[in-house]
């Protein structure tokens, strides 16, 4: 882990360093100003990796999926009120693996306001 990285170990930090990698200014603004760098180019390029690994190895038969998971899990020691249900990115998982046809997807912490999948 990178110095300016620790902040990710906060719990404050935690759901928005999911995030540092997403292709966009607000993204890019969060770690930056967080001092994550470090976390978001490290997700950018994993995500990036498993695109072309999926591209690369379909013709193979081989499937390549990756989930985001936007926020906390339930159980785990940062853990909000909101936090995400780990038998629901179980589930998510193994439909992915299942239908082979999506390569990438988010599952985002549930808000007052919205439903927790995106």
């Amino acid at each position: 882990m990178l110095a300016s990285d620790r902040a990710c170990t906060q719990y404050r930090h935690r759901k928005e360093c999911d995030a540092a990698g997403d292709d966009d200014s607000g993204a890019d603004r969060f770690a930056t100003s967080a001092g994550v760098d470090g976390v978001a180019l490290e997700s950018a390029a994993k995500s990036k990796l498993a695109g072309l690994l999926a591209e690369r190895l379909r013709p193979d038969g081989i499937y390549v999926g990756e989930i985001v998971i936007d926020g906390t899990i339930k159980g785990s020691p940062f853990a909000s009120a909101t936090a995400i249900d780990p038998a629901e990115v179980a589930n998510r998982l193994w439909a992915m693996a299942a239908a082979r046809t999506e390569t990438r997807t988010r599952i985002t912490e549930a808000s007052s306001t919205d439903s927790g999948i995106v």
